[in-house]
């Protein structure tokens, strides 16, 4: 990999405040962390500190033309298959270069590999200016320019796509066992050697089971369900998707399964958002369903501050 020097900005969450005695279980639900950090003792001696992160997201911009404009990175707006295996935080970055310029995102703090060969494809939804390299890069292979990358073509407006594994291919062309990828990298290049704009953002990137998003689109698209923000402290969004019109409840549940609120919702065929507001809810977890007469929906766990 071209690169002399990286850079890595990320979410920072808000603090979670653990507080109990002889806690032996707890969950946490805390929507799209990037990292967590927390200690345990009883005040007196030496206590134990625990650190769990998840892998970052970064750029390349160490070829000499290349200056980056813009880099922003955001959590999730929607919720994943329970098949897939989730890269969180969705990227936009935009750069001016006579050369490229790259992002990546590592599986793990560490870069370590992760064995990738229970998945089919990596899919994601995206739009930026012209070609996009998507590189799945193995610990066992040192040359970069062995590395096993596929390419598609970048749009103004967000397009869905899924390439499947034997779409990425080295240089003499076989296709990739993925037992030991550390990371994915997006690369664009200024092919005409003038200095060039490149945009490329990135959503709901994921490895999924599916090798094409034929199959598995619609049916993923109208099961989820997603609260933002989540944690909250006042209100936030309900957002799901209806295949026509209907009415639907919003139903609110503490843990203990009893039912505390709930709303009646005309939705619209498409993409419906609902307000929830806080009122009267004590701080905890929640569980958030919506009931169709068409769809069953994945449950919300909804943590309010």
């Amino acid at each position: 990999m071209r690169t002399t020097e990286t850079q890595t900005v990320e979410y920072v969450s808000s603090n979670i405040d653990l507080n109990g005695n002889y806690i032996t279980n707890v969950e946490v639900d805390a929507g799209n962390l990037f990292d967590i950090g927390f200690r345990i003792g009883d005040g007196i001696a030496t206590p134990d500190d625990l650190f769990m992160s998840d892998g970052p997201w970064g750029y390349d911009d160490a070829a000499a033309s290349t200056s980056v404009t813009n880099y922003t990175i955001e959590e999730n707006e929607e919720g994943f298959d329970d098949t897939d295996y989730p890269v969180e935080r969705n990227i936009s970055l935009t750069a001016k270069t006579k050369e490229y310029i790259a992002a990546y995102r590592a599986l793990t703090p560490k870069f370590n590999s992760i064995n990738l060969t229970a998945y089919n494809s990596l899919q994601f939804t995206a739009k930026g200016t012209g070609t996009l390299i998507v590189r799945l890069v193995k610990e066992g292979v040192t040359n970069w320019e062995s590395q096993y990358k596929a390419t598609v073509n970048l749009t103004e407006n967000y397009k869905d796509y899924a390439i499947a594994f034997e779409d990425f291919k080295t240089t003499d062309g076989s296709s990739i066992q993925p037992t030991d990828v550390t990371s994915i990298v997006y690369t664009m290049l200024a092919d005409s050697g003038e200095e060039e704009t490149k945009e490329m953002t990135f959503k709901q990137v994921r490895f999924s089971q599916s090798k094409s998003l034929s199959t598995t689109s619609e049916s993923y698209v109208y099961a989820n369900a997603v609260a933002v923000p989540n944690p909250m402290q006042n209100a936030t969004t309900v957002t799901f998707y209806s295949k026509e019109q209907d009415t639907v409840n919003l139903l609110v549940y503490n843990q203990l399964g009893t039912l505390i609120k709930q709303k009646s919702v005309e939705a619209i065929n498409g993409e419906n958002r609902v307000l929830l507001t806080k009122e009267n809810l004590s701080s905890g977890l929640y569980l958030v369903k919506i009931k169709s007469n068409t769809t069953t929906y994945k449950t919300i766990k909804l943590l309010i501050k």
